[in-house]
């Protein structure tokens, strides 16, 4: 699940949840659903996010980033215990 839209989907799907029944939930359209699914909509309004992600039983990183719950800064995944100088000195050394 590499994108937001992938994982509202996995979750909606694994809580047994069509897209109407998700919207209905929400009190939005079942086409915001789905432009949310599959990319057309990133932005999700922040009381409809906190709904959301209490719906699908999970928090706002997991949605936003994935697994890693954590904000990619240069493009790149963080390696498991890398340290902000580490990743610093490791850039420096690729100019």
């Amino acid at each position: 699940m590499k994108t937001m839209g992938e994982r509202i989907r996995a979750l909606r799907i694994a809580r047994g949840l069509s897209q109407q029944e998700l919207a209905d939930q929400l009190g939005i359209t079942k086409g915001a659903v789905m432009h949310w699914e599959t990319g057309r909509t990133k932005n999700i309004k922040n009381e409809t996010m906190l709904a959301l992600v209490q719906i699908l039983g999970t928090d706002q990183e997991f949605l936003l980033f994935g697994p890693d719950r954590t904000p990619k800064r240069d493009g790149r995944k963080r390696k498991s215990g890398e340290s902000d100088s580490e990743k610093s000195a490791a850039k420096r050394r690729r100019r």
